[in-house]
């Protein structure tokens, strides 16, 4: 199943995923103690992570982060998705440090880096129920999720919950570290939050098949638990 949500101005937008994602949020920890987010970098989602994380009125101190992927750079680097999300995050001062999951690739080799970050997702999905409860993502104008690309092996990773990748081919043309598909799929609710501006046809194809035909791009392979996806789509 696949549902869309078509806007034409950003800010109402992110409004009103933050407003769903608030009510999802407080749905789930109506029965269970703790909800993890696994966040996507990328310009796209930074309006939306503006508005959700300065949402008052959520348990904050109950909620796990996680990250799909992240570039293979210092940590403080501009192009780092720990310097864009992370940094955010730690504005609030009452989400604990502990809570923050994330892939630090000053770790060498990154090889290891990439390990360490498998054993924290085993060691959340152990106590969680063997899933995560919210993934957001965004989606390149390839087709690409996270670190995933059409035609590179780390597509293909069947076993893992993370690897390292090959050079990227998009700009900084770094290895990257990233969830895999088994990884990502384990989440309950995929929500993806695009704009049409450089993928309007890429979009248009997508929209027209159906969750359960066959799939031609990254974006298409990640459905969650429940096979299927919420878009909520910039339109120009």
């Amino acid at each position: 199943m696949r549902e869309l949500k078509n806007y034409r101005d950003l800010d109402l937008m992110s409004h009103e995923a933050a407003q769903c994602i608030r009510e999802y949020m407080i749905e789930v920890l109506r029965s269970k103690e703790s909800f993890s987010l696994i966040l996507s970098g990328g310009s796209m989602l930074q309006p939306l992570y503006r508005t959700l994380f300065y949402i008052d009125s959520l348990p904050w101190e109950k909620i796990h982060f996680f990250i799909t992927d992240e570039r293979c750079l210092p940590n403080e680097n501009l192009d780092s998705n720990f310097k864009n999300a992370v940094k955010n995050l730690l504005k609030r001062s009452n989400i604990p440090l502990q809570n923050i999951h994330w892939i630090n690739t000053e770790i060498t080799p990154l090889e290891t880096a990439a390990r360490e970050y498998e054993k924290t997702l085993f060691h959340y999905l152990e106590s969680s129920g063997d899933s995560f409860d919210l993934l957001l993502l965004s989606m390149g104008p390839d087709g690409h999720v996270a670190s995933l690309f059409t035609g590179f092996t780390a597509l293909m990773e069947k076993r893992k919950l993370v690897v390292l990748t090959e050079k990227s081919l998009l700009d900084p043309r770094v290895q990257r570290i990233t969830m895999t598909l088994k990884a990502l799929n384990k989440s309950n609710k995929v929500i993806f939050f695009v704009s049409d501006e450089n993928c309007s046809s890429l979009l248009d194809e997508i929209m027209d098949r159906r969750v359960e035909d066959k799939f031609s791009y990254p974006a298409e392979m990640v459905h969650g638990t429940h096979n299927s996806q919420t878009w909520y789509i910039l339109r120009s």
